[in-house]
């Protein structure tokens, strides 16, 4: 091969070969220690995460060699250089095709900057679940219930969610709304403000009520924290949109951290709330975000600057699910059965 067309080939094809490389290495690279939110910097923003968009780019990356490759080929056969082309294009797809093979495996797998950048994790041993910390083994459910329980729930609150704080005790309620003939007439709905502290600057949390209406005494009620805000729970049009953070949501025309109309019954496939009417069943959900908004602000916002304690989200959002909706049923006319209330054990 001449001079000219060796030229041409580091020209073309070298750079190219190391152009999805650069692009995977500088998106990992920015995701794991320039820019740790850029992966859900892009998500909020385009809707797609990034793992996504390392294929896509390695995808035309690698259509943009092959294309290349393929002119390179016209080119150097226009030059009646036909024999020793063909024999460079023999040995440099099979190369790309296989790397592109191991560069997408990655990538479906999960996070390639987690693949190839984590820390291994340290070694560690759990503690013996039927043994005391001072090493004495659990014999009897006595000794589980009044001693070994409480020594794992305190490993718990210590290591990995925080403490549960204290019940408010300036704790008030305010009825915002009350619907006598909501889900076709056959359940009464109220919309309940609960503040824990006493003024009314906040923070406080919406709750959302449906009780069986035709039903004579109690009802048990499911009880449970929504990702998107009470209107995105029911089809019912006239509940308030919340004011405060949402996460962004492209499918669910969420911008700006902001509900709009758009998300509205989103998430009613999840919350039946007519069938469980029809089976004597209530519903009670709140908005998570009124406990703790799901981003980093360092505590800033909800129920922590109530806290004295490291607790954390988790803790906060079980804390807004204890006995709170309780009182509340029971300070807005509802009266519920011992053992009545059945939590989702999540969010949805």
């Amino acid at each position: 091969m001449s001079k000219k067309n060796t030229n041409l080939t580091r020209m073309i094809v070298y750079p190219v070969i190391l152009l999805p490389i650069i692009v995977f290495l500088l998106l990992v690279s920015g995701n794991r220690w320039l820019w740790p939110d850029m992966n859900k910097f892009i998500t909020d923003a385009v809707g797609v995460q990034m793992n996504w968009i390392l294929i896509i780019l390695t995808l035309i990356s690698l259509g943009g060699i092959y294309l290349l490759i393929l002119i390179y080929q016209v080119i150097d056969s226009y030059r009646k250089e036909k024999i020793r082309t063909i024999g460079i294009a023999a040995r440099i797809i099979p190369a790309l095709s296989s790397l592109a093979a191991v560069a997408l495996s990655l990538l479906i797998i999960g996070e390639a900057g987690s693949l190839l950048f984590s820390k291994p994790v340290k070694e560690y041993t759990l503690p013996p679940v039927l043994q005391f910390s001072d090493g004495t083994p659990v014999e009897d459910i006595r000794m589980w219930d009044e001693i070994r329980r409480d020594e794992i729930i305190s490993l718990f609150n210590e290591y990995v969610y925080g403490p549960i704080p204290e019940k408010p005790e300036n704790m008030h309620f305010e009825i915002l709304d009350i619907k006598p003939d909501a889900l076709d007439g056959n359940a009464i709905r109220k919309i309940i403000r609960v503040y824990f502290t006493p003024g009314e600057a906040g923070p406080y949390m919406d709750l959302l009520i449906y009780l069986p209406k035709n039903i004579t005494g109690p009802s048990p009620l499911f009880l449970g924290l929504n990702f998107y805000g009470n209107h995105s729970v029911s089809e019912e049009q006239d509940i308030p949109l919340p004011e405060v953070w949402i996460r962004n949501s492209k499918k669910y025309g969420i911008t700006d951290n902001r509900a709009s109309g758009e998300s509205r019954a989103v998430r009613a496939n999840r919350w039946p709330a007519s069938t469980l009417i029809e089976r004597g069943y209530g519903l009670a959900t709140a908005y998570y975000g009124d406990l703790d908004p799901d981003f980093d602000d360092e505590y800033a916002n909800g129920v922590h600057p109530l806290f004295d304690e490291e607790t954390g989200s988790i803790s906060a959002w079980a804390w807004g699910l204890m006995d709170i909706p309780v009182k509340t049923a029971t300070h807005s006319g509802f009266i519920l059965p011992p053992k009545s209330l059945f939590s989702t054990a999540g969010f949805i």
